[in-house]
């Protein structure tokens, strides 16, 4: 190959589809079930709501009257001391959910059950089913002491897929749970796992979107960037042997992806990918520069496109 000069220059492009202005009112209801009792934990964002506590906007948790002096699951967030089961807050929000898992004998009850979350999004007059420029990615963990396997669970799952139609439950199966009676504190609950509900918006900004190396591989090149957890994308590689040239860009290849939410890259939101493309067509060239072009959306845009998970 005669090429002397290979050169990434970026992202250029990246959009959401589709074009949508964000900060709607929206609202997850997460149930915790076990032995056919639940109990229903609300995570919304709200133009009324601020990030602290408000009494009248969020709601303070109530053991269920049918349940007292027997046992029932708990799902429920702390906000300023009150332990919620309804955390409400600002439609521009970016905080994290951070739930407990927990349970409440008042019997001494063993409970031993698999244990579920049945997840919706509201869709009425007040909420919208998903903002359309918002990523929502939960991660469930369950300690070891509190399982049938001894084991720690752990999983992460894009909401979207978990409750794909609004104002339908759909079903995340975590795992059996061994919970004994002697587990409880001294107000006979148990915390035994957490539910981080990660709600972040569709992020389009070229700077974060970007091209961070690039690597020859025999007649081709390797170009590593970064995409954002729970993304629906299109990246199409393009070559021109003239920088100065506003026209004359190719496209090499495209990629169709959805990032696939991992426990690894849960925390950073972001996962590194590559994008590998054969450019023994310009040989000849004393000169190359590559770009990306991404289009993305937090949805399948493409009307039933295959988008392989990454």
């Amino acid at each position: 190959m005669n090429l002397k000069t290979i050169l990434g220059i970026g992202l250029v492009g990246a959009s959401a589809f589709p074009v949508t202005s964000g900060g709607f009112n929206d609202r997850i209801n997460i149930q915790n079930d076990m032995g056919g009792r639940s109990h229903e934990g609300k995570f919304a964002h709200h133009s009324q709501a601020t990030e602290g506590y408000v009494s009248g906007e969020d709601v303070d948790y109530g053991k269920p009257l049918p349940w007292v002096g027997e046992w029932g699951p708990k799902i429920t967030t702390m906000v300023d001391g009150h332990e919620l089961e309804a955390d409400l807050r600002p439609t521009n929000s970016i905080s994290i959910f951070h739930a407990a898992l927990g349970a409440f004998i008042d019997n001494g009850s063993n409970l031993n059950f698999a244990d579920t979350l049945y997840v919706s999004s509201t869709s009425n007059t007040t909420y919208k089913a998903f903002d359309p420029i918002r990523i929502y990615v939960g991660k469930a963990q369950i300690l070891s002491n509190y399982t049938a396997s001894g084991q720690e669970f752990t999983e992460i799952k894009n909401l979207r897929d978990v409750a794909p139609t609004a104002n339908v439950y759909g079903s995340w199966s975590l795992t059996t749970l061994n919970i004994l009676g002697s587990q409880t504190n001294s107000q006979g609950v148990v915390n035994y796992g957490t539910l981080v509900v990660s709600v972040f918006f569709l992020d389009t900004d070229n700077g974060h979107n970007s091209i961070t190396g690039i690597t020859r591989t025999g007649s081709g090149v390797s170009l590593a960037t970064s995409a954002q957890l729970g993304v629906y994308l299109v990246d199409t590689v393009q070559a021109n042997t003239n920088l100065l040239q506003i026209t004359g860009w190719a496209d090499l290849r495209s990629f169709t992806n959805y990032i696939l939410p991992t426990v690894e890259t849960f925390d950073a939101g972001w996962k590194s990918i590559s994008r590998d493309v054969d450019v023994s067509s310009y040989s000849n060239s004393p000169s190359l520069f590559l770009r990306i072009r991404r289009t993305l959306g937090t949805t399948n845009f493409l009307n039933g496109a295959s988008f392989p998970p990454l």
